[in-house]
């Protein structure tokens, strides 16, 4: 079962006295999330595929460095124990297997530091369309992927994480139709 804290900021950070920070941020796109943290930051890595949205990241002037390259790449290139902070906000919906990538990001995030990221929901009850499969994750119309909650339970489990926070959030509209689409929201603790 996820452990559903009552979170504060003060309890979302890392646990070690390193301040400011040592972020990646994962699919950073145009930047939105390192503007935010850059603050805290003291090195703040961007990753994404697309050169026109680390143009963008660019123009934010907050990242130290700016990497062009796919999620296991980056990870893997980065050394370990090195991060106090990764953020991956609305990328996973381009990845439905997420278990090398857990396993990546935790393998760079020091004890005590915190992974924060969203998913798109998927159902969790049996079937139903839309419904995750025995994976934990599914390719939806859209063409994005959705990941149930036990699945990633199962993740935060197997590579040593403690949810900090699990939220489940509205992630943007649906196009044209009523309604938004529902995902979680993650703060799991190395």
């Amino acid at each position: 079962m996820l452990h559903r804290s009552s979170p504060t900021l003060t309890n979302l950070g890392p646990t070690h006295p390193a301040v400011p920070w040592d972020v990646l941020d994962l699919g950073c796109g145009t930047g939105l999330v390192g503007e935010v943290i850059a603050i805290h930051a003291r090195e703040l890595v961007g990753v994404d595929l697309s050169a026109k949205m680390l143009e963008r990241a660019r123009e934010r002037n907050c990242y130290t460095r700016l990497l062009r390259s796919d999620l296991l790449a980056a990870l893997d290139a980065e050394p370990a124990c090195h991060h106090d902070v990764v953020t991956a906000g609305d990328v996973f919906i381009y990845v439905g297997n997420l278990d090398r990538v857990m396993a990546s990001i935790r393998r760079v995030i020091r004890t005590g530091g915190v992974f924060a990221f969203t998913v798109e929901a998927a159902e969790d009850d049996g079937p139903a369309p839309g419904a995750a499969d025995d994976t934990g994750y599914l390719l939806c119309a859209s063409g994005r992927y959705a990941h149930s909650a036990r699945y990633l339970e199962k993740l935060a489990a197997a590579h040593d994480f403690h949810v900090q926070l699990w939220r489940r959030i509205s992630l943007r509209l649906k196009g044209d139709a009523p309604g938004s689409m529902m995902g979680w929201l993650g703060v799991w603790r190395a």
